[in-house]
């Protein structure tokens, strides 16, 4: 905003709900979420305070953004407002900055992507719907001045390292303030697009290969291991959701409560597939001899039990899990998995997920 003596009131396009609006992107339907007989546009109100205390309104206008800005900014002569962003999609849009001149009536817009080039724009911490892109904002002499946040190869939010981008309100004119600072900030974002493509290629090259059991002590590992076996083997990938448990080092601080975690996701389960490993396989034989001798008959039929353990014991779990009739998996982590056809690397080098192979409920 400029100085107390103006007020601008934003107000948004009426939504019935969050879950309308993400729906109808979802549908591809024109103004997605609408709430039937709400305001159909944002539309926004400048007022300017007189001396005996009232407000004056001196500008209102429907607003370009499909729902409303993030935020906005006044000119301390009240003749510019500029907005920006969009509702839950922070740096995407045509619309991610608009200019408004409230003397003649003009309007110009600006996509982020394009003010920055579409290298620097990749490089830019993401969320799953928005692009951290700028941090303070201000209007100088005639000129919006917008902090740029500079990329590095953390690629996570919250950053303070900026430069300053200028954009001259009457004419549009873009400057880069520092060229020095810019000629640094596009070599970070150089380095971290360069990162993630390499990131990308050994995704795609762990996509097609076969699935090696991970380090003994790598519980992430173990984590990541269970749920990519689980996609490779089940007959139920597209749809099934496994609960994923490890059990833990016994020196690890919460190695007790990982022992509980086996106990109450086999005594408690659910109905999805359960999945268990552990750091120490013969501690892990101990834990799970111990649980299932507490297990009634039959207690887990029809139940999906993948374990993650050696040849050498299959055997032995067997017949510890034949009594509850759970439906068990083992999975031997010296023996690589295939993948399966359906989820190679396309020829365009993305990585099909489940979701693209699940049927929508309008499919016949």
């Amino acid at each position: 905003m400029a100085s107390k003596g103006c007020r601008l009131t934003i107000v948004p396009r009426d939504l019935e709900s969050q879950l309308a609006f993400f729906e109808g992107k979802v549908d591809h339907t024109e103004k997605a979420g609408q709430r039937p007989g709400g305001t159909p546009q944002s539309n926004a109100t400048l007022e300017r305070r007189l001396p005996d205390g009232r407000w004056e309104r001196i500008w209102s206008r429907a607003l370009v953004n499909d729902v409303a800005p993030v935020d906005a900014l006044v000119s301390d002569g009240m003749d510019y407002v500029v907005t920006f962003d969009n509702w839950h999609s922070i740096g995407y849009g045509d619309d991610a900055i608009v200019i408004y001149d409230i003397a003649n009536g003009g309007v110009r817009t600006f996509s982020v992507e394009k003010l920055l080039g579409t290298d620097y724009f990749a490089a830019l911490p993401h969320s799953v719907s928005s692009v951290q892109w700028r941090g303070d904002k201000r209007i100088e002499g005639g000129q919006l001045v917008i902090d740029v946040v500079v990329p590095d190869e953390s690629r996570s939010m919250g950053h303070e390292n900026h430069v300053k981008l200028a954009i001259d309100l009457a004419s549009g004119k873009t400057t880069e303030r520092s060229p020095g600072a810019w000629r640094g900030a596009r070599t970070f974002a150089e380095r971290v697009n360069a990162a993630s493509r390499a990131a990308e290629q050994a995704n795609r090259a762990e996509r097609g290969a076969p699935l090696p059991g991970p380090a003994s002590h790598d519980v992430l590992g173990w984590h990541s291991y269970l749920r990519e076996a689980f996609w490779r083997v089940d007959p139920d990938w597209i749809e099934g959701s496994p609960a994923t448990t490890v059990l833990l080092a016994r020196r690890a601080p919460n190695y007790r409560d990982s022992v509980k975690w086996i106990g109450k996701h086999l005594e408690e389960s659910g109905g999805g597939p359960e999945m268990f490993a552990g750091v120490d396989e013969a501690d892990l034989m101990g834990v799970l001899t111990k649980v299932t001798a507490r297990l009634r008959p039959g207690a887990l039929h029809g139940k999906q039990v993948y374990i993650a353990a050696s040849q050498a014991v299959h055997a032995r779990l067997t017949a510890l899990f034949a009594p509850s009739r759970a439906t068990l998996v083992l999975l031997d982590p010296a023996r690589p998995i295939p993948q399966r056809p359906e989820r190679l690397p396309r020829a365009d080098g993305s990585l099909p997920t489940p979701f693209d192979f699940r049927k929508s409920e309008d499919s016949p």
